[in-house]
């Protein structure tokens, strides 16, 4: 008994003689594990993060050829000059501001006036309209008529026919600043002689320019 007690204990020394190698392993078997992982981890970043930096240059790529190699400024007024192209093609009308400054110069001195705007026109009437409301809400006394055959179109598309440019009636002055009050573009000239008395207030079409 007392022999095999004996040998029990020796084979507890040899284990404990064998187990800081054995620990040993363990931890450098964790230590390979671990990097191993930290490896796979840091390849898989790296791959999603390089296909993030193509897709970006890619979008780059498809944005200047868009632009045709245009610069942040130049795209910025391509996109303007497109804007505004799309405005003009919209059939015009007075805003609501543009309304209240008609309606306040010309509510200052009150008389008479006519409206009238080409037929070969149509996307004129929504202005002509405008016009006349405003005015009629200032207390003008508004005559309107729908003309065809003009020539000679204005420019601004908008003309004013005034007995004397150089000698502007009261009701003509008040009108003029009324016009000019909302931002309206005219063309000033003498009225025709087969007119209704002035002034008269003729919506044509543009004159086109480059």
């Amino acid at each position: 008994m007392g022999e095999s007690l004996f040998q029990y204990l020796l084979g507890q020394v040899q284990l404990l003689k064998t187990a800081p190698k054995f620990c040993a392993a363990i931890f450098v078997s964790g230590l390979l594990v671990a990097w191993f992982a930290h490896s796979l981890l840091t390849q898989s970043q790296l791959a999603s993060l390089d296909s993030l930096l193509k897709l970006r240059d890619a979008q780059l790529e498809d944005y200047r050829e868009q632009l045709n190699g245009a610069t942040p400024d130049q795209a910025r007024k391509q996109i303007e000059m497109l804007a505004n192209k799309i405005s003009q093609m919209a059939p015009p009308r007075l805003t609501a501001a543009q309304k209240r400054a008609l309606a306040a110069e010309l509510g200052k001195e009150k008389g008479a006036i006519t409206v009238g705007y080409d037929m070969a026109a149509p996307q004129l009437r929504g202005l002509f309209v405008d016009l006349i409301d405003t005015a009629t809400s200032s207390g003008w006394s508004v005559n309107y008529s729908e003309l065809l055959g003009i020539k000679n179109f204005p420019v601004s598309g908008v003309s004013l026919m005034v007995e004397d440019p150089n000698k502007l009636t009261p009701a003509e002055t008040s009108l003029v600043r009324a016009l000019q009050a909302a931002g309206l573009d005219f063309e000033m000239s003498v009225v025709n002689s087969d007119m209704k008395p002035p002034p008269v207030l003729i919506l044509t079409q543009k004159v086109a320019t480059e």
